[in-house]
């Protein structure tokens, strides 16, 4: 074996399935800072509860790696794919289950609380708005995520994208909303 492949992430997978340990703590150190660092400032307060950067990174990562030990890896994208997507998937659950235990409340204690109907309406809403992004081309949907969902700011953006300015971020990112919003308009 060549020692480089000690090393590479895709040889410690494969070691992963066949149950070496080793293997399993050499992926989780190479990743728990970067998860650490892609999960920090992206919850927000209003739904951070008990929940902390190295809480969600670490559950995140221990999940991630347990799905690679399934019967065949479980991940059919590469493994900080697959760990991006299990890290925005959790951040939207708890954004999800905060709003939800609000809504319950509000509902529960205000006479002006939207109606079950405003409710299922605004679900739908949002679910056809998720349609049409998840139409978008996979760039358009990493870009928006990026802004939006992780909070990157145009100057993050514009090195993420290789373009010389935060200003060329800016306007792909706006013409990637004018696309979607011209959709939707006519979708109605």
């Amino acid at each position: 074996m060549n020692p480089e492949d000690l090393f590479d992430t895709n040889s410690l997978l494969r070691r992963v399935q066949v149950g070496d340990e080793r293997a399993v703590e050499m992926l989780y150190q190479r990743y728990i800072a970067r998860v650490q660092r892609w999960t920090r400032g992206r919850l927000p307060l209003s739904a951070r509860d008990l929940h902390d950067t190295q809480s969600i990174a670490h559950d995140v990562l221990v999940r991630s790696l347990l799905k690679a030990t399934q019967d065949g890896g479980g991940i059919r994208s590469t493994f900080r794919g697959y760990v991006q997507q299990a890290l925005r998937n959790q951040l939207s659950d708890l954004v999800r289950a905060k709003k939800d235990l609000l809504l319950e409340l509000e509902a529960e204690t205000a006479d002006d609380a939207p109606s079950e109907l405003e409710i299922i309406l605004e679900r739908e809403f949002e679910r056809h708005v998720r349609r049409h992004v998840d139409e978008l081309p996979r760039e358009s949907r990493e870009l928006l995520f990026l802004r939006f969902e992780m909070g990157q700011s145009y100057a993050e953006l514009a090195a993420h994208l290789g373009v010389p300015s935060e200003d060329a971020a800016r306007m792909r990112v706006n013409r990637i909303l004018a696309g979607l919003r011209d959709q939707l308009a006519g979708a109605r």
